[in-house]
């Protein structure tokens, strides 16, 4: 993710990596958790609040969503959450969309988890592609 950060322009150098919030939508998943945690949805409402509080905060214009699935959780998690404007920019690989969310209309850029999506080095260039002209755009 660090590469295609800096080669989509979102960051001109590494330092300006740290500036970029990333947190997971679910981040009570850990088997030393407590039984009642291992049910996905209670963990998912466990972390709501947290997550909606992180998203009021920082305020986003984009967001980079990691994994289809993490969208799936994202949506159930803050509902009600509509997709608009879906485009798929590569099928199956990376697609955008917008959400309004805290009043506000936010660009999703949604990639086909990196680590566990087979990407090719093409369909990888054409991402990082697609995602600088998304970055460049604001959502509507």
């Amino acid at each position: 993710m660090r590469q295609m950060l800096l080669r989509a322009g979102v960051v001109a150098n590494l330092q300006d990596i740290r500036a970029i919030p990333k947190f997971n939508v679910i981040f009570h998943r850990s088997p030393r958790w407590p039984p009642n945690l291992f049910d996905a949805a209670a963990a998912r409402e466990l972390a709501r609040p947290a997550v909606a509080q992180i998203l009021a905060e920082i305020a986003p214009q984009i967001l980079l969503v990691e994994g289809y699935e993490a969208l799936t959780q994202f949506i159930k998690q803050q509902s009600p959450l509509t997709l608009r404007d879906q485009r798929k920019l590569i099928p199956s690989r990376l697609k955008v969309a917008t959400v309004e969310l805290n009043g506000a209309r936010i660009k999703l850029v949604v990639l086909a988890h990196p680590t566990g999506s087979r990407w090719s080095g093409t369909e990888w260039d054409s991402a990082i592609e697609h995602i600088r002209a998304e970055v460049a755009t604001p959502a509507a």
